[in-house]
């Protein structure tokens, strides 16, 4: 990625962590979370396993609000029962795939975080940039990388992987 490459030469003496997760989605044959704004996962990472549910609240301009709960787990199941989580009711959820992301996260002054996300999924790969402005607005090159894309709304990663689900599952009709 030669954005990684980039902001190691901007930025030498920033701290860098690669941090490697798997997100397993799930929903129902109709995709109703999905369809309600709602994400169903249980995230993988550094030897942990945790169900999340990240329910949609409200959207105001590029900002979109979502509460979000989970819990540990010990396994990652095929199926998970909406009493897990008592805002899901009495429905079956399948797994119906699985995100692998990479992510390099560097850390540079002024409480700014940028994530570089490597994302593979249904025999597809994504990249993705986030960061994350603390008190100080960034200079040069990140100055002006934040600002030709700050008012750009981004497609979150299940968006991505649910439209690629769908263009799969059509091709071998299983909708």
């Amino acid at each position: 990625m030669k954005i990684v490459y980039l902001l190691g030469m901007f930025y030498p003496n920033a701290r860098m962590q690669t941090i490697v997760q798997t997100s397993h989605y799930y929903d129902t044959s109709y995709l109703m979370l999905f369809h309600k704004g709602d994400t169903l996962r249980i995230r993988e990472s550094g030897g942990v396993c945790r169900i999340e549910i990240k329910r949609f609240v409200s959207e105001s301009g590029e900002l979109r609000i979502c509460e979000k709960s989970g819990y540990e787990i010990d396994t990652v199941p095929e199926l998970l029962h909406g009493s897990q989580f008592e805002a899901l009711g009495d429905v079956a959820y399948k797994r119906i795939g699985e995100l692998h992301t990479v992510r390099r996260r560097f850390q540079l002054p002024g409480g700014i975080f940028i994530d570089c996300d490597e994302n593979t999924y249904l025999s597809t790969t994504d990249y993705e940039i986030e960061v994350e402005i603390g008190q100080v607005f960034p200079y040069g090159f990140l100055g002006e990388l934040v600002s030709k894309y700050k008012n750009q709304k981004p497609r979150p990663k299940y968006a991505r992987f649910v439209e690629e689900f769908l263009m799969q599952s059509v091709g071998r009709h299983e909708i």
